[in-house]
């Protein structure tokens, strides 16, 4: 396989990218080159924590003739249990309502259900819900009601705990609608997310907060399939079962689910082009392999396959990293508070030269912005493609210094002003340089029939789901069409990266890009901004290249936050 299998993505809807020089910036002078292309790996950091160089293992040897026929008889025996029901009414519209909703990627044994109501109110309000022809309407209409009675809105929206949903369009509207508020008022609250339990605290001015967990002292919110329940009520066993975790763990591309049972999981795991059978013990929401079955005509090459998702996981967790860094200090996208005319992109020449002064802020065009993030880290505006290309710099270790450090980057892997020179931050210029260097980049340019609008929700939909292994994380995707903000007189491109896939279906299911600020988003608040837009380019960086360039952290199970940020 060829190419980077990574798995993220978001959106640059406030990108104005004029269809000539793409996510525009003004021809600002290139920064001094620090080195052509790839270089020695030199002081590499990340998020200012310094990695190891590349280190490759060696294949993990699959398992012997004995363990295999041993799993063999155990895959039998448990393909003689009674089945658990799953959600057959889900299934279908899994791959759509993931990709619009943002949610974690779970599995269940079977459908999350509403509990018996004496309520004539709660009886009323889930039929109006459940047949809706147009659900967002119906719950924008209903849905402050609940912040006075959060006990009833929670008898309505959640069912056996859980925000859950088998249509897409229900799926979305809950996502989009329902805060926690709607549903409590306790002062503390649990969330059972993957396989990980998060504690929520009230907070009188904030709301809802996460007291733990990766997201500690942000914004809580409910994800698509998270089962919420008051911190003081006992602990009920799971329904769900948190399949992006195993993903992350055993770095698998693909899993199905064939028969799930009260004792253990059958299910087939995909690395590259080969599939293996794997038994599956649940512990909680937790699943951990019991046993696999693997072809001994196989094992050298499943064991390749391995070697190399290995190294695609580690590459993926750099770009994650760098990523959610750029997410946690909301890099300012490149647009002038005061904008005479299209003036996207004219920011960074300023910021760079109070920079370089050692200043800490700068002025333009009567308004003041600060050079430093109030912790000292640099907080240089970005246009969409500058999130792309910096995205890369920074996983290799080229980055900015912090205030009181002297003003420059430290030198990594990647230097985009040595590889595109002036035309860094164009769309153009950076689809031109993959399209002129296939050993780098995976570049492909989509025929006219598959370049389908958003407009066309569905058809944009199974096109994603049809064609999910061309999207895996990592996959840069570049958007093009009329955007309303420019009165349609201009097509835009916008760049952005997909940063996670749903385990089950391939679905891209996350983007990361900066629209106003990094963020980590789902298609639907992406594309539904210029409805006109339609996936014009894929390119993805090819894992030989990329990993000479991004240093080995040495940690590849690491599942970093979804990211509450919408």
């Amino acid at each position: 396989m060829s190419f980077v299998s990574l798995r993220f993505a978001a959106g640059c809807a406030l990108c104005a990218c004029v269809a000539l020089s793409g996510c525009h910036a003004a021809d600002d002078p290139p920064r001094p080159a620090l080195r052509a292309g790839l270089g020695a790996l030199a002081k590499p950091l990340i998020s200012g924590v310094r990695v190891k160089r590349p280190n490759p293992k060696p294949p993990e040897k699959p398992a012997s003739l004995a363990e295999r026929d041993g799993c063999s008889s155990e895959w039998d025996r448990l393909a003689k249990l009674p089945a658990l029901p799953g959600t057959p009414r889900l299934d279908p519209q899994r791959a759509e309502s993931l990709a619009r909703a943002k949610g974690e990627p779970v599995f269940f044994a079977r459908p999350p259900e509403w509990p018996r109501s004496k309520s004539a109110i709660v009886r009323g309000y889930r039929k109006a819900l459940a047949d809706s022809r147009f659900p967002w309407d119906t719950l924008r209409q209903i849905r402050d009601r609940f912040r006075y009675a959060p006990r009833v809105g929670r008898e309505v929206l959640l069912r056996d705990g859980y925000l859950y949903a088998d249509s897409a369009d229900l799926a979305w509207s809950l996502w989009d609608s329902v805060r926690l508020e709607h549903l409590f008022d306790e002062p503390r609250l649990a969330i059972e997310r993957g396989s990980s339990r998060l504690t929520v605290l009230r907070d009188s001015q904030r709301g809802y907060v996460y007291a733990d967990g990766p997201d500690t002292g942000k914004a809580a919110r409910i994800l698509l399939f998270d089962r919420v329940t008051v911190a003081t009520e006992p602990e009920r066993p799971p329904l769900h079962r948190d399949a992006r975790g195993l993903a992350h763990a055993l770095g698998f591309d693909r899993m199905k689910v064939e028969r799930q049972t009260t004792e253990g999981i059958l299910a087939r795991l995909r690395y590259g082009e080969h599939w293996v059978r794997v038994v599956l013990d649940v512990e909680g929401a937790r699943l951990r392999p019991r046993c696999e079955i693997v072809d001994e005509r196989g094992i050298d090459a499943l064991g390749r396959a391995r070697a190399e998702a290995g190294a695609r996981a580690r590459v993926v967790a750099a770009l994650r990293t760098a990523m959610l860094a750029a997410v946690d200090e909301e890099l300012p996208f490149d647009e002038p508070k005061t904008e005479w005319g299209q003036q996207d992109g004219h920011l960074r020449n300023h910021w760079l030269s109070a920079y370089q002064k050692g200043e800490t802020h700068f002025s333009f065009q009567g308004d003041l912005y600060s050079v430093f993030r109030p912790d000292g880290r640099p907080a240089p505006p970005e246009v969409c493609i500058d999130f792309v290309t910096e995205t890369l710099e920074r996983a290799s270790g080229t980055w900015w210094r912090s205030r009181g450090e002297p003003p420059g980057r430290d030198q990594g892997g990647l230097d985009f002003d040595a590889l595109l020179g002036k035309g860094r931050r164009q769309v153009t210029s950076f689809i031109q340089y993959t399209r002129d260097h296939p050993d780098e980049f995976n570049h492909e340019l989509l025929p006219s029939p598959k370049r389908i609008p958003y407009v066309f929700k569905r058809e944009f939909y199974r096109h994603l789901a049809k064609e999910a292994d061309r999207y895996a994380p990592g996959t840069i995707v570049i958007i093009r069409g009329y955007a309303p903000w420019d009165h349609y007189n201009v097509p835009h491109f916008h760049a952005f990266f997909v940063y996670e896939s749903d385990p089950l279906t391939g679905m891209p299911m996350l983007l990361a890009g900066n629209a106003g600020r990094p963020r980590i988003q789902s298609w639907e608040p992406v594309m539904n901004r210029a409805p006109q837009r339609s996936i014009e380019y894929r390119i993805t960086p090819r894992l030989e290249w990329l990993a000479r360039a991004i240093p080995d952290s040495g940690s590849t199970t690491a599942a970093p936050s979804l990211v509450e940020a919408f």
